[in-house]
């Protein structure tokens, strides 16, 4: 077995670290694998890395898992795939990249994709069409591939995994009418970080209990941070938002830990490992229903969910108030926890290993 996929030692989320996760099941369950980092910093890493990829030509009998990092890598291992026919290639998607920049626009990170639309479009279209095996992380990622590029054949969906955290313990109390929320989407336009902003002032205003906001994660351009700079000073929510940028895996978690919500307002998401964190944790999220993970999730049950209709800050606040007043929170905790556990990445690696064999 061969895993292919880009891990950065200095970055330990995304699907890099989804990657680690699922190797680090299979470490465990003693099956053997060889993994080829497409991470590289040197022209000789590089040319090591084309070395090795040339070599799957000539692989038999072998099974080859490349995780999607861009489209250069997959696009070239989907062509190794159409000529060595006696293994067995499968493609994990993390993301659709037209999809993500059609949120986001041209001043939002993509300026590459749109200086060479036509190229990365095609590129996105061949691999999708023709990679023997596709793995999506969501029916909502694979339902995309059916309808735009009518790729119905040899497509599975294996969720997202997450670890168990059962041995962290937290306190599930609102403490001196704080009602303290984390965002790990970073400053995106697709994650909703501006609906995201507004839910929270129109919340504050409207209630004596406050809601403090901490914001981790990259951004996604220049302009968009001034943006979100300029709204926080036009609201006045200096005090109430902060944003943390990107920290270690490790203190994310610990401050997930510390949250009373995880809010994922995503207008775009195949999936959002971060929801399956915080619920991992005992942290309900509020989440919306364009992000993949909804899909798994079951209202005023184990999740609190988002409708971007134009009322959405209004219901967003009615649905905090009556969890905070009503004292069902304990509840949607522990019910959010029993779901994530169905999320383990050892589940997660059975259903890989099922569909390898």
């Amino acid at each position: 077995m061969i895993f292919i996929g880009y891990i950065d030692k200095n970055n330990d989320t995304g699907p890099g670290n989804v990657l680690k996760m699922i190797m680090n099941q299979f470490e465990k369950n003693n099956d053997k694998y060889k993994f080829i980092n497409i991470c590289t910093k040197t022209k000789k890493d590089k040319l090591f890395l084309y070395t090795r990829l040339i070599r799957l030509l000539f692989i038999k009998n072998e099974i080859i898992n490349i995780h999607s990092f861009g489209y250069k890598i997959p696009a070239l291992v989907s062509k190794i795939a159409r000529i060595n026919k006696k293994s067995r290639f499968f493609l994990t998607l993390h993301g659709i990249l037209s999809e993500e920049a059609a949120f986001e626009g041209r001043n939002g990170g993509f300026e590459h994709y749109f200086k060479n639309k036509e190229k990365y479009d095609s590129l996105e279209e061949d691999i999708i069409k023709n990679f023997p095996n596709i793995i999506c992380v969501s029916e909502k990622e694979k339902n995309i591939l059916n309808n735009k590029y009518n790729r119905f054949e040899n497509i599975e969906v294996i969720y997202n995994g997450v670890n168990n955290y059962d041995n962290m313990k937290r306190n599930h109390e609102f403490i001196n009418n704080q009602i303290k929320c984390i965002a790990g989407g970073g400053i995106y336009n697709r994650k909703g970080i501006f609906e995201m902003l507004s839910a929270v002032n129109y919340y504050n205003s409207q209630n004596e209990e406050k809601i403090y906001l901490n914001i981790y994660g990259d951004y996604e351009s220049d302009e968009i941070l001034e943006e979100y700079n300029e709204f926080i000073s036009k609201y006045n929510l200096n005090e109430y938002v902060k944003y943390k940028f990107k920290v270690k895996s490790e203190e994310f978690i610990d401050k997930l830990s510390q949250a009373n919500f995880c809010l994922a307002f995503s207008k775009f998401d195949t999936f959002n490992l971060t929801v399956l964190e915080s619920m991992s944790l005992g942290v309900p999220a509020v989440v919306s229903r364009q992000c993949g993970a909804a899909e798994i999730l079951e209202e005023d049950k184990d999740v609190i969910f988002l409708d971007f209709d134009e009322k959405y800050e209004e219901s967003f606040m009615k649905k905090i108030k009556f969890i905070y007043n009503d004292k069902k929170y304990y509840n949607l905790c522990c019910y959010a926890r029993n779901k994530a556990k169905m999320y383990d990445w050892s589940n997660v690696y059975e259903r890989y290993k099922k569909i390898f064999t």
